[in-house]
């Protein structure tokens, strides 16, 4: 027996065989490669798993960071945006724990816990009005319809009514059951704003376009009523008792002439007509126009200074500038007070050392308009010259009066100042320069009498009772008329008698021609002519359409006999001899 030998059981020696043919050392080595095989796949699984997690941790880390940038993100498009996002769950059919992001407090004046605190906050905080809008949008979202973005307005804590847009997301679950709902909410009061400015602005447009075309036709009418009220005036005695009648017919029908153009000024279809005015009487005659605007609970009180203010400005404009300051002032007391309207002179405008951009002069006239109304904050007082700014309520004013009214009296080299303060009341000072040339043209107006004629004039107006008036005016007077119905006509009869035609009175704008047009061609046949146009329309009109009359006269309906008869006086001269232009 070896050595080794006697460590083997039952005598066994080192190299026998195992029971049933096997070989004990062979199977063992088998069985541990197979176990150091298992161990090393479960190793790698397990180093598989280590990689897995250090792969999720990072993504974990990587997404947290996403989300944090998307948060950032969302923030600056909040604050950009004025609005905020929102999230609401749904639980047995109704909306509960509704959380609000980043962007509520800027909009609402509300943290988002206060919503949390007091779940009723945000039906309380819509409109009255606009909660059944609100209502339907939910129902729509519980229903599992899609849902258009719904607008409505809130009041905020601070007590001021916002406008917002709230866009609403339906959210599922896996199983594609509603759970709740998402959304952003917008402040969109600025563009509500220029909404309703755009539409008073296209209000105004229309009732432009609407006064332009009224106004064209009741010129014409206005026309032919002072005409041939003029020419009864004119034949009649003036001790006859009919004569009193008369006179009145004509002066209502130059105030009614007055009017339309005071409509087309404050449409914006008028053109300006600078002149030396005195400013005590164009706030003197406003007195009968002013007072039914302020209404029974407000008293007008004017204090005029003695003396002439002679200013050079378009009166219409002044009108316009006077009247949107008294509606103002009403505006202010709507349980009533006092305006008052008083006139003076200065001899330097308050602040003038400083004020570079205004022409000196030597002296201004000076108006206040103030009134005990409300008043105005310090706020406000910065911005009321700004254009679509006011403090009315939605509907009751534009924003552009005192826009124009500072525009005004700027143009014209002048300054407007306010002083007020809440509960005391506003006092606009307008300062405009003095005029050293008298009112008026400083010469009297030529009677008719002495427009008397014997030549030839062409009419062309393709409105009859215009024709007519203007006809029989100028053939009262002595002159041969030659009456045309419209461009075509008077062509023609141009052409027929055109050798002893002196001047010609043509509308601006006939059914199927152009006034220029026709003296244009009639021209070309008889050079320098001369031509006195007439229309209902303005300048500025007449210049949309296209039609230019540059160099030559207008005549603005409604005109009287006299207008009419002086203007082709002086266009053939007094003494009817005729020149040609070179």
């Amino acid at each position: 027996m070896t050595h080794n030998d006697k460590f083997l059981p039952h005598g066994r020696r080192q190299h026998d065989p195992l029971p049933g043919g096997i070989d004990e050392p062979a199977a063992s080595l088998d069985a541990l490669r197979a176990e150091i095989a298992e161990r090393r796949k479960a190793e790698e699984q397990v180093r598989t798993l280590k990689d897995q997690l250090a792969n999720a941790i990072l993504d974990r880390k990587s997404t947290e960071e996403a989300l944090h940038v998307q948060e950032e993100r969302l923030n600056i498009l909040s604050s950009a945006a004025h609005g905020f996002p929102y999230h609401a769950g749904i639980a047995e059919g109704r909306p509960v724990s509704a959380q609000y992001g980043p962007g509520c407090l800027a909009v609402t004046g509300y943290e988002p816990e206060a919503f949390s605190r007091n779940p009723a906050l945000e039906l309380l905080m819509i409109a009255r009005e606009d909660r059944h809008t609100v209502s339907r949008a939910v129902q729509s979202i519980l229903s599992g319809a899609r849902t258009a973005a719904v607008e409505y307005r809130i009041r905020c804590r601070d007590g001021t009514i916002h406008w917002v847009h709230n866009t609403i997301n339906a959210r599922h679950d896996a199983a594609g059951n509603l759970i709740g709902y998402d959304g952003f909410i917008t402040d969109i009061t600025d563009r509500k704003r220029l909404e309703r400015q755009l539409h008073h602005a296209q209000q105004r447009e229309m009732a432009a376009l609407l006064a332009t075309s009224v106004m064209h036709d009741f010129n014409n009418i206005l026309t032919a009523m002072l005409g041939h009220a003029s020419l009864l005036e004119i034949d009649m005695p003036h001790e006859d008792p009919l004569y009193q009648h008369v006179r009145y017919i004509v002066e209502l029908t130059e105030r009614a002439s007055q009017l339309t153009r005071k409509i087309l000024s404050y449409a914006g279809k008028q053109d300006l007509s600078p002149q030396i005015i005195d400013l005590r009487t164009i706030v003197k005659d406003l007195q009968p126009l002013i007072q039914p605007l302020l209404g029974a609970n407000v008293h007008l009180t004017l204090r005029l200074t003695p003396g002439a203010l002679p200013v050079e400005a378009d009166q219409l404009q002044l009108e316009q500038m006077l009247m949107n300051l008294a509606v103002n002032a009403r505006d202010a007391m709507p349980a009533g007070g006092n305006l008052t309207i008083s006139t003076g002179s200065v001899t330097s405008l308050p602040g003038q050392d400083d004020r570079t951009a205004y022409r000196p002069s030597a002296s201004y006239a000076h108006i206040a308009v103030s009134d005990t109304g409300e008043g105005i904050s310090q706020d406000s007082l910065q911005r009321i010259y700004e254009p679509f700014f006011t403090t009315k309520g939605t509907g009751k004013g534009t924003g552009l009066g005192l826009s124009i009214v500072r525009d005004i009296v700027e143009h014209y080299g002048g300054l407007i100042t306010c002083t007020s303060s809440p509960g005391r009341g506003t006092v606009f000072d307008l300062y405009l320069p003095l005029n050293a040339r008298e009112t008026g043209s400083g010469e009297p107006p030529i009677g008719i009498d002495l427009l008397e004629g014997s030549e030839t004039i062409l009419i062309a107006e393709d409105d009859p009772v215009v024709r007519h008036i203007a006809v029989q005016t100028m053939k009262k007077l002595g002159y041969s008329v030659i009456e045309a119905v419209d461009g075509d006509d008077a062509r023609r009869k141009f052409a027929l008698e055109g050798a002893d035609v002196r001047c010609l009175v043509i509308d601006v704008v006939m059914a199927g021609s152009i006034g220029a047009s026709v003296y244009k061609d009639i021209s070309s046949e008889k050079p320098g002519i001369p031509v006195l146009f007439i229309s209902g329309y303005t300048t500025d009109e007449l210049r949309q359409r296209g039609i230019s009359l540059e160099g030559h006269r207008l005549l603005m309906k409604p005109f009287s006999p006299h207008a009419l008869v002086s203007r082709v006086r002086h266009l053939i001269g007094k003494t009817g001899d005729f020149r040609p232009a070179p």
